[in-house]
């Protein structure tokens, strides 16, 4: 067996682990990126633009995968792009707005802008998912953009947002959550997993380093 296609293999079970048809992976990019400058999620990184490692992580594990944007550059990808519902209300909104077009109570969301995250984290958030509690990281602080979001937290986030409180973790104050700590998780290099890129300077660092 060639190191590709036992890396296949391996994603294929781990796909086969709970039903595919049943999860919805939401990519955020509806971010303003302003310490960037530039849309992030479509910088090229290692050939690629950067939200094709988010969709390519999530389709491994979703039937239907959405990206939270209204930049109509997105439409490339050939996927469903949700805009907010409430423009200008932030990753909250956007999240908000995604969860009302799911069809699945099994919710699994990205943002554009983590090119080092790997399938097991994800797989161990879905194993975690019990049917009612969001699963939400630690790293130390929680990351609410890389999460499973059952779809019974809607009323929640609708209510958040029509009271504009915006903040992601605000969430958490509303719905049973269960967080997992990086110690939890197996895999080696967890912690880099979760590096986003917030600015030119992040950018420039991770070619120079040639990181992934």
């Amino acid at each position: 067996m060639t190191a590709e296609s036992k890396g296949k293999g391996t994603e294929l079970s781990m796909v086969n682990a709970y039903e595919h048809s049943k999860v919805t992976g939401i990519v955020m990019a509806g971010g303003k990126s302003l310490r960037m400058g530039v849309d992030k999620g479509l910088m090229i990184y290692q050939g690629k633009q950067m939200v094709t490692f988010s969709i390519d992580i999530l389709s491994a594990f979703c039937s239907r995968v959405i990206i939270s944007t209204s930049n109509p550059d997105y439409k490339v990808f050939n996927l469903e792009t949700i805009p907010d519902i409430d423009p200008g209300s932030g990753p909250l909104g956007g999240l908000y707005s995604c969860l009302a077009q799911s069809t699945t109570e099994i919710n699994v969301c990205l943002p554009c802008d983590l090119p080092f995250m790997k399938h097991h984290i994800i797989e161990q958030l879905l194993e975690a998912f019990d049917g009612s509690k969001c699963v939400v990281p630690l790293t130390p602080l929680p990351e609410p953009l890389v999460a499973v979001y059952p779809l019974s937290v809607l009323p929640v986030l609708s209510e958040l947002v029509e009271k504009k409180i915006y903040r992601m973790t605000e969430i958490f104050k509303h719905v049973p959550v269960k967080y997992l700590t990086l110690k939890e998780f197996k895999g080696t290099d967890n912690q880099l997993c979760f590096a986003n890129i917030n600015s030119q300077g992040d950018f420039t660092s991770i070619n120079e380093n040639n990181l992934r």
